[in-house]
């Protein structure tokens, strides 16, 4: 609302305009914002406020005797990973007249600075998937991050490339997936589950969430914003695709971390250097005092932790995983296909594109692509595992089917073939004497009977029948009826006479 109605913009003199908000003497108090809404605000839409409010978690009453910031000493000591489903329909990036819902917005956001530190977008909800998407934006160079999105950032302005040393996160099926787990173990990372039912455990993240809300009712109420009001025709809407909510959302992230935190509990220390408390300042000064933050070692190492770890085997016909070849550059690998047995080879997969496989040699990432002289392969390039299981199943069920099919039809050709044997059984044996003669007769009888003229003879004699039929029936002679009613009755009656 202050942006809208009490902020002006000023020119700058390289032709740009900054927003300012005006005189805090021409913005009303809270009191008197308070004050106003008492008089607008009816009691229904009081009661309908209220009841929106209410706590949904019982563990929001349970007693606890210490802050989030207890034992915490340093950035990236403790941070808090969740998701929301979005509070906005969004549409096709493909074809803008589209509905297609809310996207999921991940959140990795430090304990004690309060600086979110790595975001994502998506649309898988409660999936390993879409948590190593945030995991993801974490080790990535967020300059060039946010480059891609149109927005030009300092590194400054974000950090970005910092390993953490424990994850707190609730209990939903992803964090406590056995998935996420091996990624924690490999990454050095704690994972902190919190108590079942208590989201204010996991308040730093929960408390960005809301605030993200707040923005997104203010501005976004005409362009999709979902609300519970029975008319508010969100999907209609909206208008904004994956690209658009990206750089919303970075926005907001940039604008977050670089404001002040209200009420923020300032130690004597900070208090005496008069720190201000935004999170990137607060980021600054708590590394400065207890130097914690430290960059991701190997980013590709990293990056192959995210993957799932599956099975590929070797053979002389190349590598194969779920029925999809593999091209590959190594000559280790060569070895094993000539000497001509089925080894197994520990890789790991993407489950966004099963166009590649990975594996690690001599401490280096390698590659697999799909071969594209296995024709079949190509089909399924650049798509998701998911996806691609969902038509492996369809093979599966279809392969099925078809040995159900073959066996009925072996089952008849057997009882066929079975009557045959027993309207020709005999108890005696067959002479073999002058098999030859024997031989030549029934060659010359097959001969015979395929000779050309009785195909040709077959279906001339069809055509000469169909001629024969079709000619008397042109030289049948009229009847007595067809031919009176040409002729005057003198005529008849000398025909008659």
């Amino acid at each position: 609302m202050l942006g809208k109605y009490y902020t002006e913009y000023i020119r700058e003199e390289d032709g740009s305009t900054m927003p300012a908000l005006l005189p805090a003497s021409e913005i009303p108090s809270i009191n008197q914002f308070r004050y106003r809404l008492n008089k607008v605000i009816t009691e229904e839409e009081k009661s309908l406020i209220r009841a929106k409010r209410k706590d949904v978690s019982e563990g929001n009453n349970s007693l606890n005797d210490s802050d989030f910031l207890f034992d915490i000493h340093g950035p990236t000591t403790v941070v808090e990973m969740d998701e929301q489903e979005m509070d906005l329909s969004a549409v096709s990036y493909f074809d803008p007249s589209l509905a297609i819902g809310r996207f999921i917005l991940h959140v990795i956001i430090d304990v004690q600075s309060k600086l979110v530190m790595a975001i994502s977008v998506s649309l898988d909800n409660n999936s390993v998937v879409g948590a190593t998407h945030c995991l993801m934006n974490l080790a990535e160079d967020h300059v060039e991050f946010c480059k891609k999105y149109g927005v030009e950032i300092k590194p400054e302005a974000w950090p970005s490339g910092n390993r953490v040393n424990a994850i707190r996160v609730d209990r939903g099926s992803e964090y406590m997936s056995k998935e996420f787990a091996r990624i924690c173990q490999e990454n050095s990372i704690n994972l902190i589950p919190t108590p079942a039912r208590t989201a204010s455990r996991k308040g730093t993240v929960e408390k960005q969430f809301s605030l993200f809300g707040a923005i997104w009712k203010d501005i976004l109420a005409e362009y999709g914003l979902i609300s519970k009001l029975h008319d508010s025709n969100h999907h209609e809407k909206a208008v904004l695709d994956y690209y658009d909510i990206m750089k919303i959302c970075i926005s907001n992230v940039l604008a977050y971390n670089m404001s002040e935190i209200e009420n923020f509990k300032r130690s004597k220390e900070m208090l005496s250097q008069k720190i201000l408390c935004s999170p990137i300042n607060l980021w600054n000064y708590y590394n400065s005092k207890y130097h914690t933050v430290h960059p991701i070692g190997n980013k590709n190492a990293f990056m192959y932790s995210l993957m799932t770890p599956t099975t590929c085997y070797i053979s002389k016909n190349g590598v194969r995983w779920e029925e999809l070849w593999y091209q590959y550059n190594d000559t280790d690998i060569d070895d094993l296909r000539w000497k001509g047995s089925h080894h197994k080879m520990e890789v790991r997969m993407d489950r966004r594109d099963v166009s590649h496989l990975y594996y690690i040699k001599d401490n280096k990432l390698r590659l697999m692509t799909l071969n594209p002289k296995k024709t079949y392969n190509m089909d399924f390039k650049d798509m998701p595992y998911e996806i691609y299981m969902k038509y492996r199943k369809i093979q599966k069920e279809l392969e099925a089917h078809a040995r159900e099919q073959n066996i009925a039809i072996d089952v008849a050709n057997r009882i066929l073939v079975k009557s045959v044997l027993t309207e020709n059984k005999r108890d005696t044996y067959a002479n073999i004497q002058n098999m030859s003669e024997n031989r030549i007769a029934v060659k010359n009888l097959i001969k015979s009977e395929n000779a050309m003229h009785k195909a040709l003879n077959s279906e001339m004699k069809t055509k000469e029948k169909a001629m024969i039929e079709r000619n008397q029936k042109d030289r049948s002679w009229p009847s007595w009826d067809e031919i009176s009613d040409h002729m005057s009755d003198e005529e008849k009656d000398f025909i008659l006479d």
